[in-house]
């Protein structure tokens, strides 16, 4: 889970520079006289900024700015601030943390850290990363061998990922249970600072209780 932890905390501070960027910020900040001069900056300042980490991290699929300024989309990087309120994630960003992580459903999972722009007590604009839920969550899933299961769950309690590698007769009834898993496995929970997810791997009892006995045989 570190190596999750330290990649998340460098997408959280990638989130942080660019929504602290002035050039980022004159883009929704100035009336701009023309559509050419919009689109001067649109591809000379926000493209590079917004494209650039995508390259060097390849597990970022994209960086998305949205605000009321922005009329018209521009590709993927720039779009109206109404694009982002039909987005699932959207309706947590007034749960009181400047960044919000969470997850989409669907059959390209990803993984979204969001952020605030504020300009006073009103929100001008919204930075959106998405990540490649794989290889995000790829050093978790990889410890999940030999009789060995795994749940994370986000601040909310839902589950973000749920999977465990067993024999059928010790694989639990609900993989998405914290609750009845304790109850048969030995569990170890851990809460990541940065998402507040809660991290969970479980092994059954009679395995580990097994494996001791064979050390003293």
């Amino acid at each position: 889970m570190n190596s999750i932890e330290n990649q998340s905390q460098i997408y959280e501070n990638l989130v942080d520079y660019l929504s602290y960027s002035q050039s980022l910020r004159n883009i929704f900040d100035t009336e701009m006289e023309s559509d050419y001069e919009k689109y001067l900056k649109y591809v000379k300042v926000a493209d590079p900024l917004l494209q650039m980490p995508t390259i060097y991290h390849k597990e970022i699929r994209s960086i998305t700015l949205y605000s009321d300024n922005i009329e018209v989309p521009h590709g993927y990087t720039l779009l109206p601030m109404s694009e982002a309120e039909n987005q699932q994630w959207y309706s947590r960003l007034n749960e009181g943390t400047l960044m919000q992580w969470s997850i989409t459903r669907g059959v390209n999972k990803s993984i979204i850290a969001s952020r605030k722009f504020y300009d006073n007590d009103t929100i001008k604009a919204v930075l959106e990363m998405r990540l490649d839920y794989e290889k995000v969550l790829e050093p978790f899933m990889s410890q999940l061998t030999d009789n060995t299961g795994g749940m994370i769950q986000d601040d909310n309690g839902n589950i973000v990922y749920a999977e465990c590698s067993m024999d059928k007769k010790y694989r639990p009834k609900d993989i998405e249970s914290p609750k009845d898993i304790s109850e048969n496995y030995y569990l170890v929970q851990r809460t990541m600072k940065d998402t507040g997810w809660n991290f969970y791997i479980y092994r059954p009892k009679a395995v580990s209780e097994n494996a001791i006995h064979k050390l003293f045989a």
